[in-house]
């Protein structure tokens, strides 16, 4: 779970939650946004928000460390495909859609060949409470 400004909001936090079987799902308070299918994730790993580019780094099954945009996420097909099962649009359905659908695709991603744990965040999250 992780939480933040998510798409540049800075009046609230949303909420991240990942599942055991890899999906995460956005909460805009106590309102579901989204949930979304990640590639190559079988169980949930460590997954962390960084504001500065509106993203998720996440560590995957594969011992791989991937990178996902929000806008990637909120605008993507919820089943990870890239037409969600609906039939293949003719020509002119294709220039006239403006909200068209995609699938999940990665910023960027990394082999680090091991797995990753979570670390310093939550140590320095606890620091900060402790004094606070």
């Amino acid at each position: 779970m992780t939480f933040g400004g998510f798409g540049g909001e800075s009046s609230r936090d949303l909420i991240l939650v990942q599942s055991m079987d890899g999906r995460i799902t956005i909460f805009e308070q106590e309102t579901h946004a989204f949930t979304r299918r990640l590639n190559n994730v079988l169980v949930p790993g460590p997954i962390i928000y960084v504001p500065k580019i509106d993203s998720f780094v996440t560590a995957t099954s594969t011992l791989h460390v991937e990178c996902y945009k929000y806008q990637v996420l909120a605008s993507s097909n919820p089943d990870g495909s890239e037409r969600g099962g609906a039939p293949e649009p003719d020509a002119n359905q294709r220039r006239m859609s403006v909200t068209a659908k995609k699938k999940v695709t990665t910023d960027w991603s990394i082999c680090v060949g091991e797995q990753v744990r979570p670390g310093r965040r939550e140590a320095q999250n606890k620091r900060t409470v402790a004094k606070g």
